[in-house]
């Protein structure tokens, strides 16, 4: 057998696994994504992004978001859209992670901050969040995919357009999405935690 032939039967590829022939062995083919975080545990990041009870709109902005595909000015640059990739509101650079702490924004998204923390015992990273690797009990799982979803797209359709967010009309929106999708025998108890959160983190002080 040619040099050739035999390196080509060491490794076998599949779409999603590279398998060695010779002990059996499979490892799964990292995403550009996952190779550049190494720090996310992409098992619960891809279950957790998919969890049952989240609406088709809400799995593709997720999808979008998590994915590096929504249109930040640095994505924008990166595919020749914009000369420069820097933040319209503030100057830096205006990544996925810098929206989480824009002062344009960071008021917005500092409630789902507390939130996580509260469910989870501490602070999430921006690249965890980013990810969607998040770690609450089972219980709260629907909730705060639900409401981290609703909350990150508010903000992400709030810096490209010119309306008016703030906590009390981000939060009551965040509610009557509630009430549409979680409001049935299976997902209540899901529908009553996001009220309670809204509630509880959509107040003044969660700003400061």
């Amino acid at each position: 057998m040619s040099t050739r032939k035999w390196q080509r039967r060491l490794t076998e590829r599949s779409t999603t696994h590279l398998r060695d022939p010779l002990s059996g062995i499979s490892d799964l083919i990292h995403t550009n994504l996952e190779k550049s975080f190494n720090n996310i545990t992409w098992p619960n990041a891809w279950f957790f992004r998919r969890i049952q009870g989240l609406t088709p709109d809400q799995k593709s902005w997720l999808f979008l978001f998590c994915n590096n595909l929504l249109p930040t000015n640095e994505r924008l640059n990166r595919i020749g859209k914009l000369q420069a990739n820097n933040c319209s509101f503030c100057g830096e650079i205006d990544t996925r992670q810098h929206t989480l702490n824009c002062p344009n924004t960071i008021h917005l998204v500092k409630p789902l901050q507390k939130i996580i923390e509260s469910c989870e015992g501490s602070p999430t990273s921006d690249d965890h969040l980013a990810c969607f690797d998040l770690s609450p009990p089972s219980t709260l799982r629907l909730p705060l995919a639900f409401i981290s979803c609703e909350i990150l797209r508010s903000v992400f359709e709030y810096r490209i357009s010119s309306k008016t967010l703030n906590l009390n009309t981000m939060g009551a929106a965040t509610k009557a999405a509630s009430k549409v999708f979680l409001q049935s025998k299976k997902y209540n108890f899901a529908n009553s935690i996001v009220e309670l959160w809204v509630n509880s983190f959509f107040v003044p002080d969660s700003s400061t």
